[in-house]
């Protein structure tokens, strides 16, 4: 039995039928751009790896809507291997300052950069917004949503990560969950449920304390998965500290087993937590709204299994000892 079978996520999800489609769009925008060679091996195997995630985690989204998300968590990915794989550059903290604000800044909604006058990831970054203005129903309130979750990804997570990682600090659990709460993405990919469903929600919504609470309890479930199957390549190949097994395995005198199973233990908590509440999600208002609603939380069960069946079926942790 693998630490899949012990997870209790009665979600379901299906590849999107776009799938390739989209890998192909993604591709082409990214060597445009420079971001990607596309004749590279290495750079090819790591494209591959990452590309159909978004297939797995918005089933549901029509193509134009599909190669939308996938633009974006290509880019996340990127931005985030721009330092986890570079300990010289991760080591650098102004540097990363610099570079984690910059990215930051071009989701602004009023932040207008010209294309040519960037570097290749801020061109990919910068033809990704304007398309996103264009096909967001929420337009710049929603944008200025998707930003503030991309400068919490950043600094609330990512930044506080790699410094645990230059300088060896394994946090306390507590701390740990926290951090890794934003340190997944995963609230800019929640966003981006409105994107792939072609809805959007006014704030008023996704500001409810049930709404706030489910999506941190999806995101932390999404990144805690996450963190056992990358056990291999975050903690033992680069000797990452930001990582669920680890801090339990540190924390609590665990064998590498034990703190896997310690770890489903808690997500599967949080599973519950996140079904409880599910129960209780209050109305909001009229038939049309309730139904968006419904579909975004559909979307975020969509990401927890589909997060699931893209790790077993991705490249990026086919290591043989991986949990």
């Amino acid at each position: 039995m693998t630490f899949v079978d012990k997870l209790n996520l009665p979600f379901v999800t299906w590849k999107n039928q776009w799938a390739d489609e989209v890998e192909q769009i993604t591709r082409e925008i990214a060597i445009k751009t420079g971001v990607f060679k596309g004749d590279d091996p290495i750079e090819l195997k790591r494209f591959k790896g990452i590309i159909e995630c978004p297939a797995y985690a918005y089933p549901q989204a029509e193509l134009k809507n599909l190669a939308l998300c996938a633009r974006f968590t290509s880019l996340l990915w990127f931005i985030d291997d721009t330092y986890d794989e570079d300990q010289a550059f991760a080591r650098d903290e102004e540097r990363l300052v610099n570079f984690m604000l910059s990215q930051w800044r071009l989701f602004l909604p009023d932040t207008d950069v010209e294309i040519e006058a960037t570097d290749a990831l801020s061109r990919f970054a910068i033809l990704l917004k304007n398309d996103l203005l264009e096909a967001a129903k929420g337009g710049e309130v929603w944008l200025d949503r998707l930003s503030k979750s991309i400068y919490d990804y950043l600094f609330q997570g990512s930044l506080k990560a790699t410094q645990n990682w230059v300088n060896n600090i394994t946090p306390d659990l507590e701390t740990y969950l926290k951090l890794r709460e934003y340190d997944s993405g995963m609230y800019p990919c929640l966003d981006f449920v409105e994107i792939a469903n072609g809805i959007f929600l006014p704030d008023t919504v996704v500001s409810h304390p049930t709404i706030q609470e489910m999506r941190k309890l999806c995101a932390r479930i999404s990144g805690c998965v996450n963190d056992i199957f990358s056990y291999e390549k975050e903690v033992k190949r680069n000797n990452d500290s930001s990582n669920l097994v680890h801090v339990l395995m540190q924390e609590r005198s665990l064998s590498l087993g034990e703190g896997v199973d310690a770890a489903v233990t808690l997500i599967n908590a949080d599973i519950a937590e996140f079904l409880k509440l599910e129960k209780v999600v209050p109305e909001f208002g009229n038939e049309q709204l309730q139904s968006q609603v419904i579909q975004y939380i559909e979307g975020m069960k969509y990401w927890m299994r589909g997060n699931v069946d893209w790790s077993l079926a991705t490249g990026r942790y086919s290591i043989p000892s991986t949990p």
